[in-house]
């Protein structure tokens, strides 16, 4: 792999549906641990324009291990307007760690047409 190693976390958002949902549209925020080595404790998520989702399902804070993926949605319907248009809301989320690093989104644009979401498992310093 050479002297450069990928490190730090990589924020990406698109658009989907939960298979058998009637079409329902979701923005799915991922976030991956690019490091082959260092944990990192997601604490916070939230888009610039003020709104910080909170998915039962997918609960802050969330230890990442080296390499690891965890993935939240938020229903593109009930979305504030303060979230961004369309386009615009793939740059707009940010996820911050316990040591106050914040990182920026960006529009995933290399999504399979079906799959799994990551980080079901929950894990943080306590269990």
């Amino acid at each position: 792999m050479g002297l450069f190693k990928k490190h730090g976390l990589r924020v990406r958002c698109h658009r989907a549906y939960f298979v058998g949902e009637n079409k329902k549209q979701y923005l799915f925020i991922n976030v991956t641990n690019r490091s082959q080595v260092y944990s990192y404790e997601i604490t916070h998520l939230w888009n610039i324009g003020g709104y910080y989702p909170i998915n039962p399902k997918r609960p802050l804070p969330h230890i990442l291990g080296p390499q690891e993926s965890w993935e939240t949605w938020v229903d593109t319907e009930t979305m504030p307007s303060s979230c961004g248009n369309h386009w615009e809301t793939y740059t707009m989320w940010r996820v911050r760690t316990s040591t106050g690093k914040i990182f920026k989104s960006k529009e995933n644009t290399n999504v399979p047409a079906m799959g799994t979401v990551p980080g079901a498992k929950r894990r943080t310093k306590n269990g």
